[in-house]
């Protein structure tokens, strides 16, 4: 399987970063169904609650945990692409989104408490409501946990709404940036070289695409980039936020979902649209901003795939 170009359905709800395994399904079972796709439990377990899993001996990896208070089984699967959520998804039983919110009002208090806890490991955003309710009409510990689920999810709400005003502001930034870019010595400068490569990938794809932009350095295409008219056309987004569908996500090309888990989660990518009277619609990527800096690469996904084409 080619983790990287199989085609998956990238705005599927339930292939997000964290699933909620079956209750009936052991730790050997989930083992055995993961070995069946590629993926091998490393290291020794910690007790029988906690296992990390690699693809083929390498990146991404798969981090299970059980508490066994509730039952509550987790995968945490952020760095998958998401043919490998789906591979996941096909190969294990797990609970869907649907099931989870059914699941807040079930008479069996173990039950409703597994829901409730599930909902902040998945960053259940669509149930702070419900959980308010819950809170409201349960009784005991369940109006307990459903209020403190529900004061979790606020506040990461309001961390999330903080991010994406802060990305704005990049993207504002960046208009007059990328407008720069249409001077071919400028967007040349920027192009990344095999000494940024640790600035923007992960360190076990890092040097193999140092190596490669070393033996072939990133070249400008003939035509002139294009650039946008206002902040409107232009999104931002950290590479974290690049991993599961999102609104800041959608508008970014889809290989950058299947090659978020190799990118650095708080380096801020910028993708933007520009309108040509010959073909309409056009849309760019690859300005990055690194906290201090901007460089230029475009397409990073496809420099992560050949990366890993060498060591799969």
């Amino acid at each position: 399987m080619n983790a990287m170009t199989t085609f998956a359905d990238f705005n599927d709800p339930d292939l997000g970063t964290v699933m909620i395994v079956a209750p009936d399904v052991g730790l050997d079972q989930l083992t055995q169904a993961l070995d069946g796709i590629g993926f091998v439990a490393q290291g020794t377990r910690d007790g029988i609650h906690s296992v990390a899993f690699s693809y083929r001996g390498q990146r991404p990896h798969i981090v299970y945990s059980h508490n066994p208070v509730v039952d509550l089984r987790v995968l945490e699967v952020g760095t998958l692409p998401p043919v490998l959520r789906r591979a996941v998804q096909g190969a294990v039983a797990t609970l869907s989104r649907v099931e989870l919110a059914a699941d807040l009002h079930a008479t069996d208090a173990r039950q409703a408490l597994r829901a409730i806890w599930a909902a902040v490991e998945m960053e259940r955003m669509d149930l702070i409501e419900p959980l308010e309710a819950l809170a409201q009409t349960a009784s005991g510990v369940v109006s307990e946990e459903a209020l403190r689920a529900h004061a979790r999810l606020s506040d990461l709400n309001q961390k999330r709404v903080d991010v994406i005003g802060g990305v704005r502001l990049v993207a504002v930034a960046a208009v007059e940036f990328a407008r720069e870019l249409t001077r071919r010595h400028v967007a040349q400068s920027l192009l990344i070289r095999p000494e940024d490569t640790g600035e923007l990938f992960t360190a076990d794809v890092a040097p193999l695409i140092a190596d490669a932009l070393a033996a072939k350095p990133l070249e400008l295409g003939k035509g002139v980039l294009g650039t946008p008219q206002d902040d409107s056309a232009v999104t931002a987004a950290p590479a974290g936020l690049l991993r599961f569908d999102n609104m800041l996500s959608r508008p970014f090309p889809q290989g950058y979902r299947s090659g978020a888990g190799w990118l650095l989660p708080d380096r801020i990518w910028l993708t933007w649209t520009t309108h040509d009277p010959q073909h309409g619609r056009i849309r760019y990527d690859g300005l990055v901003f690194t906290g201090e800096r901007w460089l230029f690469c475009p397409r990073p996904y496809r420099l992560i795939e050949a990366a890993l084409g060498q060591v799969r």
